[in-house]
């Protein structure tokens, strides 16, 4: 009887967006019934990966997985993912007042720039007039009566000392006033400066100890806690780990296996590398450089594997041998179109092309690359909430829209039926916003919520018909009651949803 083939499960990065991935996967385990022995993730997906490979059996793994939604959908805010560490704190606070009061002094000085400017330019042009008849005077172009006696004549110097100068004098008023609001400028910026003093000095002081704008949050404490994720049942399960990270001092791509080898991208150990704990492997693989700190392991400083490579199929399809692969990607391919640079700082254009075109171009090639040998690819066609955003209603309509698109994949899903699975998952999400915003408003007289929520109500049918028009097999538990009620928000909601009843 032949050997079954080697199924694996690769899992990207993503952050937050890994309520997308969690759907897929519930449709992998329950729908295809998928047993992966060969597991590779990298940031969010290495977290996924270390805690599926605690058990080699697939009932074992589905568990996992469970405690994993659950703890998510706990989740109410994005702190509890990101937390944001105190200098960036005081930054984020006090920054917007010190940049206020130099834009203010920058305004100020401009408009009176201008004036100053105007009131030169008016002098210039009078002053060459003059000079331009006082040379038509000389050259004779002019009636005798209308000339000006040429310059150095006994007339040009009586007439000197004698008539009112014409030559423009600096204003007194003006130059007052203009170095009186040098002065209130001046003292204005010295005051917001020494106001800030005390906090630039730790801002930058915490900048530079803690080397990045958050440190991982309670959530990723809770995954980590003994209690959901035991290293030592990776290491026994007898699932293939690999855990993918980045070395800042060499730049190359590195994997931490199941038992904390340090490994190359052709799975040849690290020579004269001791062990590493699997739990720092996968704080290091989600390192976002800037948004975490660099995580030490053996020799080096590593950060998410994500800089190199966000979905590590590569391995798994290589060196390691899997023939049925499943990778999930939890983020969509391209890029959204920005607003005209024509006028954007350095930054911007620099942020613009790595953290966005270039990680793009990385993911498609690897995607691709994965399609190509064979791989059953499950990635999103939109963001349902991006990489920082917790929210208890979105993570809600990502994980369905993992299910539905998990769904689409393994069953096959002409163009048609994609739009109308995509019209759906974007109504829920449009509905969500409207939800959000009747619920926030406590302004909003009487009549103006009835109106709200009737426009909600017209939304929540458009939603039923469309889910409607989506075959059963593929809807994950509870879709066909969408409609009917409210979608998640963080407070309790005390408004009954009228149009349900009956």
């Amino acid at each position: 009887m032949a050997d079954a083939p080697v199924t694996g499960l690769v899992l990207s990065g993503g952050g937050a967006r890994t309520s997308f991935q969690i759907g897929a996967l519930r449709y992998l385990y329950d729908e295809v019934g998928i047993a992966p022995t060969v597991i590779t993730g990298t940031s969010a997906g290495a977290i996924l990966a270390a805690v599926l490979s605690q058990s080699a059996d697939p009932a074992g793994q589905r568990r996992s997985l469970g405690q994993l939604e659950r703890l998510l959908r706990e989740t109410m805010t994005s702190s509890e993912m990101f937390a944001e560490q105190p200098w960036f704190t005081r930054l984020r606070e006090r920054g917007p007042t010190w940049m206020e009061a130099l834009e203010r002094r920058r305004r100020r000085q401009g408009a009176l720039g201008r004036s100053f400017q105007r009131v030169a330019d008016l002098r210039h042009d009078i002053s060459t007039a003059a000079e331009r008849v006082a040379r038509r005077e000389v050259d004779g172009d002019l009636p005798v009566e209308q000339r000006v006696p040429a310059p150095g004549t006994a007339v040009a110097d009586a007439a000197a000392a004698t008539a009112p100068s014409t030559r423009l004098q600096p204003d007194d008023a003006g130059e007052a006033s203009r170095a009186a609001v040098r002065l209130l400028d001046s003292i204005e910026l010295v005051r917001a400066v020494g106001q800030a003093s005390a906090d630039i000095e730790a801002i930058i002081e915490g900048a530079r100890r803690e080397r990045s704008m958050y440190r991982p949050g309670p959530l990723v404490d809770r995954i980590l806690d003994p209690e959901v994720f035991r290293a030592s049942a990776v290491a026994a399960s007898g699932v293939t780990v690999r855990v993918a990270v980045v070395g800042l001092e060499s730049g190359e791509l590195r994997y931490v296996t199941e038992d904390g080898v340090l490994v190359d991208r052709s799975d040849q150990p690290l020579p004269d590398e001791e062990r590493v704990d699997i739990v720092q492997a996968v704080r290091a693989s989600c390192a976002i450089p800037t948004v975490f700190p660099p995580v030490r392991l053996g020799r080096e400083n590593y950060v998410d594997g994500g800089v190199r490579e966000s979905l590590p199929a590569e391995i798994a399809l290589g060196p390691l041998g899997v023939e049925r692969c499943y990778a999930v990607v939890a983020g969509p391919p391209g890029v959204t179109r920005a607003e005209s640079f024509d006028h954007k700082d350095m930054l911007s254009i620099v942020v613009r092309t790595t953290t966005q075109i270039m990680t793009d171009e990385v993911q498609r090639d690897e995607v691709g690359r994965a399609r190509e040998a064979g791989a059953v690819v499950v990635e999103p066609e939109f963001d349902v909430h991006d990489t920082l955003t917790i929210e208890p209603g979105l993570i809600a309509i990502a994980i369905d829209y993992g299910y539905l698109r998990a769904a689409e994949a393994h069953l096959g899903a002409s163009a048609e039926e994609r739009a109308v699975t995509r019209e759906a998952v974007l109504l829920r999400r449009r509905t969500w916003t409207a939800e959000q915003q009747l619920f926030a408003d406590e302004l909003m007289g009487d009549e103006q919520r009835l109106q709200h929520v009737a426009h909600i109500a017209g939304m929540k049918f458009e939603l039923r018909d469309l889910v409607a028009r989506i075959p059963v097999e593929r809807l994950p538990e509870g879709a066909q009651d969408w409609w009917r009620g409210w979608e998640g928000h963080a407070g309790p909601v005390a408004l009954e949803p009228t149009w349900a009843q009956g």
